[in-house]
């Protein structure tokens, strides 16, 4: 972004003060990457270097929960620092996302939740270490913990709590949409956002309950027809929304030279968005393999490969989707405002605060009651939708 003049400063409100390098970053990825490597192979090799007569399997997890703790405390100490109001700005983001749809609905706010999204392997795993943590760590070793604990109560609770973990981002980003539309009065693109991620949460919801439908013998039922159509629909939904509404592109005879591409474009490398358009829709598709319920796992490979290789490989693909995705977002953003984040047309190099609003923002923002029915209405029947699945198990 700093290389191509994207104002991402600007676009994410970040006090210049406060920016922080690429450089600056990029070590404290390095050093926290560094400690996470470490910790994880003393665990993997505890019994091999004889460790398990001076410490417990359990140290080195509760060693890195204890590390990132201090971490992020001292990041947030010096509130000057560039560090600490930065991680400041993430944290009041992280709460309005989670208090959506009462909290503010920026930018940052909404393209951090949409990062969320892509996290959802990552935040079933804490919800896994958590309840272990809590429920059955006394019975837990390195050498034979695991297969103990694979029929425990957190293994149990999974049916419910997965579904509901996977679903959660969906719904803060189906919040934040509704908050949109309160804000703007605008049907489009708001409600059409907040559908596409109604369609998540019930592809997520349904697949995550598939496996309770054992009365459909067959191969293929109904049910499963239903489901695979749903979520080929979702895909498909998604794909083309970051196309045209996140990424503009797809537009057709602006650019003689170069079809489907916007004119306006800061990166300078034309592969680049031919390569995102590609690989977007395949990584989207492999996406949806993660959430495919137990039982077809055995369609792709053992479980034993699936859990240990094949879903690393595909939550590690997703994150560099979506960072591909944010790269050519917040660069679309940078030239257009079209999904009304943005008060002004062009991005200034500085914030001046005279400008004067022009006549369409100065008018009256009072809410019609028919803007209020229509959110309520679209929270019903997504919550309706919800349990009538659940329900049905």
């Amino acid at each position: 972004w700093s290389r191509y003049r994207v104002n991402h400063v600007f676009i994410f409100e970040i006090s210049p003060r406060h920016k922080l390098s690429h450089l600056e970053i990029w070590n404290e990825a390095a050093s926290m990457s560094l400690v996470f490597l470490l910790n994880s192979l003393l665990f993997l090799h505890h019994e091999q270097y004889r460790l398990r007569t001076q410490l417990s399997g359990v140290f080195y997890p509760v060693a890195l929960i204890a590390f990132i703790v201090i971490k992020m405390w001292t990041l947030l100490m010096p509130i000057g620092s560039k560090q600490g109001s930065v991680q400041s700005d993430i944290i009041h983001s992280i709460w309005c996302i989670i208090i959506a749809p009462f909290g503010r609905a920026r930018f940052r706010d909404c393209y951090l939740a949409d990062y969320f999204c892509s996290m959802q392997k990552i935040f079933s795993d804490l919800q896994y270490s958590i309840c272990f943590y809590a429920f059955e760590i006394g019975s837990f070793s390195v050498s034979s913990g695991i297969a103990q604990s694979s029929a425990g109560y957190c293994t149990n609770l999974g049916p419910i709590l997965v579904p509901l973990v996977h679903a959660i981002p969906y719904w803060f980003r189906f919040n934040q949409c509704l908050h949109r539309y309160l804000e703007s009065h605008k049907r489009w693109p708001n409600l059409a956002n907040a559908f596409k991620y109604t369609l998540c949460q019930l592809s997520v919801i349904i697949g995550s309950l598939h496996p309770f439908f054992s009365e459909y013998q067959a191969p293929w039922s109904p049910y499963r027809l239903f489901w695979i159509c749903l979520i080929v629909i979702t895909t498909l939904y998604t794909y083309i929304w970051d196309l045209i509404l996140d990424w503009g592109l797809l537009e057709f005879g602006k650019d003689a030279q170069h079809p489907m591409l916007r004119k306006k474009r800061l990166y300078p490398k034309v592969f680049f968005y031919y390569w995102a358009i590609f690989s977007n829709l395949i990584l989207r598709f492999l996406w949806v393999v993660t959430l495919i319920p137990f039982p077809f796992q055995s369609v792709l490979s053992s479980s034993v490969e699936y859990q240990h290789i094949l879903l690393p490989v595909l939550t590690a693909a997703e994150l560099f989707r979506r960072s591909q995705w944010g790269i050519l977002r917040v660069e679309y953003e940078h030239l257009s405002t079209s999904q009304g984040f943005r008060k002004y047309k062009h991005l200034p190099l500085f914030f001046d605060r005279n400008l004067k609003r022009s006549d369409e923002e100065a008018k009256d923002k009072s809410r019609p009651l028919w803007i209020s029915i229509e959110v309520i209405f679209m929270a019903f029947l997504l919550i309706f939708f919800s349990v009538v699945v659940w329900v049905l198990k």
